[in-house]
């Protein structure tokens, strides 16, 4: 993911009266747009970024307080988001407890190509069930019709994050990726026991 904006002074989960979550992105975008002067990926959140800069103290993501930690690299208290643990501490709604996003596991579950309470992020369908606050109702990541449905509070109407356009392709059991191309590039790829593509 590569973004680069301003950055703004703000509260624990706001981002100028915008969030992720459960808060409005108004008329913001998760990618390369601003959240008011603030952004995902390299903007910074109280001089701090999402990536490999610092969240400070009294900053959360979801209901998780990052406290001079980092998203990439840096510690989640003494944890990391990528091989380290995020003991007791959620992601959003879920208990990230001694597993990890990267290839570990999320309570015995994984982002690849394991089940997430018997739904898959790879089977794609999430009937029923909510990523963070919003339900995927009949909706699949892959099949890419998210429309009048929201990721956090914010609906992805014809399939777009904000007015960028976005896809996500999935392949087989355990591969999947996620393709955005907009003014900012990112990718979020995942290859599990299946052959990568």
């Amino acid at each position: 993911m590569n973004v680069n904006d301003e950055n703004d002074i703000l509260p624990p989960l706001e981002l100028e009266d915008n969030t992720l979550g459960k808060q409005e992105l108004e008329g913001n975008t998760l990618e390369g747009q601003e959240l008011e002067g603030n952004t995902l990926g390299k903007q910074e959140l109280e001089g701090n970024t999402l990536g490999k800069k610092e969240l400070e103290e009294d900053n959360t993501l979801g209901e998780q307080e990052l406290e001079d930690n980092t998203l990439e690299g840096q510690e989640l208290e003494g944890n990391t988001l990528e091989g380290l643990e995020l003991e007791g501490n959620t992601l959003g709604e879920q208990e990230l407890e001694d597993n990890t996003l990267g290839e570990q596991e999320l309570e015995d579950n994984t982002l690849g190509g394991q089940e997430l309470e018997g739904n898959t992020l790879e089977g794609l369908e999430l009937e029923g069930n909510t990523l963070g606050e919003q339900e995927l109702e009949d909706n699949t990541l892959e099949g890419l019709e998210l429309e009048g449905n929201t990721l956090g509070e914010q609906e992805l109407e014809d399939n777009t994050l904000g007015n960028r356009n976005w896809k996500v392709t999935h392949w087989g059991n355990r591969n999947w990726k996620i393709t955005h191309w907009g003014n900012r590039n990112w990718k979020i790829t995942h290859w599990g026991t299946g052959t990568g593509r």
